[in-house]
Parts: C-alpha cells; sequence; structure tokens
C-alpha cells in the first residue's frame, strides 16, 4: 500500500507500543500521526518549535504526549485526534516517560529535577530533585526507574512509591544505556529475573540484572 501527501516526509519519529499508529515529522514542522490498519490519517497539525525528541506514546496507545516550545506538554488522545490536556513545565523538559498504568508521567527537566505527574487531575504529584541526571529508563515488568547520573552511578528507584533500591558505582564512564524487558516469557518469576540493563563504554559491556543486582563484565576487546 502507498500514502501520498503534498509535503516532503523529513523523518519518521515512531511506532506506538501496539503497532497499530505510526507518527510522522514531515517537512515544515507539519506533524502527521495515522493508523496502519484502516490508513486512516487521524491528524496532520503544524505546530511550532516542537520537540522531536520529546514525545511518547503510552502503554495502550490512548494518548500520545507531545512537546512544545521546550516546556508546553500536550496530550493528545490518539482515537479521535484531540488534546486531552496540556501541562506546563517551569524548566525546559528532558525527557519524557509514561508509566504503565497509562495515567502517570514521568519527566526530567534540565535543572535535573523529576516531576511525576498524573494526567487526568493535570498536577504533578511528586517531585524529586537528584544532581547530575544524565538519563533516564523505565522497566514497565516491575515497575523500576533507572536513572544514569554523572561520576558513573546507575540508580534504581521505585517507580511507584518512588524509594531508592539500588545504588551503582561504575569505574569509567558510560556511553550509554538500554533496558531489556522480555515480554515473550510468560511466567511473571522468569520475567523479573530477565529483565536487565545493558551498560557500554570503551570497549566493555556490563550487564545488571535488576532482580538480583548482580553485575557481569564482558570485555570487547
Amino acid at each position: 500500500w502507498t500514502l501520498k501527501w503534498d509535503n516532503e516526509i523529513k523523518s519518521t519519529l515512531g511506532i506506538s507500543n501496539t503497532g497499530e499508529y505510526i507518527l510522522i515529522l514531515l517537512k515544515f514542522r507539519f506533524f502527521l500521526l495515522f493508523k496502519i490498519k484502516s490508513l486512516k490519517i487521524i491528524w496532520k497539525i503544524n505546530l511550532k518549535n516542537l520537540s522531536c525528541e520529546c514525545y511518547q506514546f503510552n502503554y495502550n496507545d490512548s494518548y500520545l504526549i507531545t512537546v512544545i516550545n521546550k516546556k508546553t506538554m500536550i496530550v493528545w488522545h490518539l482515537k479521535i485526534g484531540y488534546i486531552y490536556c496540556t501541562l506546563f513545565s517551569k524548566v525546559y523538559i528532558k525527557q519524557i516517560m509514561f508509566l504503565k498504568n497509562n495515567n502517570t508521567l514521568i519527566t526530567i527537566n534540565y535543572k535535573s529535577i523529576i516531576n511525576v505527574w498524573d494526567i487526568n487531575k493535570k498536577t504533578v504529584l511528586i517531585e524529586i530533585k537528584i544532581d547530575g541526571i544524565i538519563k533516564a529508563g523505565y522497566s514497565s515488568l516491575n515497575n523500576k526507574l533507572i536513572i544514569q547520573k554523572k561520576k558513573n552511578i546507575i540508580l534504581i528507584l521505585n517507580a511507584i512509591k518512588f524509594l531508592f533500591l539500588f545504588i551503582c558505582f561504575l569505574k569509567k564512564n558510560v556511553k550509554n544505556f538500554w533496558i531489556f524487558d522480555n515480554d515473550h516469557i510468560n511466567s511473571t518469576k522468569q520475567k523479573e529475573n530477565n529483565i536487565f540493563i545493558l551498560c557500554m563504554y570503551n570497549f566493555s559491556i556490563i550487564i545488571l540484572k535488576l532482580k538480583s543486582y548482580a553485575i557481569f563484565k564482558k570485555r570487547l576487546k
């Protein structure tokens, strides 16, 4: 099948969690969302000052959040293409994540402050200051928030009560990290045992298992 429109495609930003929607950025900042099965264009909007790096589908694909002007978050209702709510941050937003309950949103700003939002109440529930945040990730299978800090520190928090669970001090600079949630395993116990973080620096890989917090290291060169 083929879809055509007047504006040139600049990039494909992402595919939703259920694989039902595709988000595309067209030239001149046109924002296009369409449904894959019906080939139906849900909406096409020209958003000025759109942050292409800051967007997120929630887990059941009922909402999509986008950021404009680096401070304003727009939550879209995907099925009808309307704005569900608008949230405002006092500081430029660096990263956004939906939690598994589909109504809780986490934002990290450039002052290293984590805000936990309730999009139904349109309010901030919790605010946490953690100095030196570089990047964060979320494990949906066991509701853990993983934070990469400066000085080679990895923090793990409970994403329900936001309590600190584990701190890992690494000897060298971590270039990046990825979270692997094995959704193909049926057993809950096996799933928990197979959630791990992959950290990379220079020529080495560090694997941190979230269940046991055991650390494994492999040198590539």
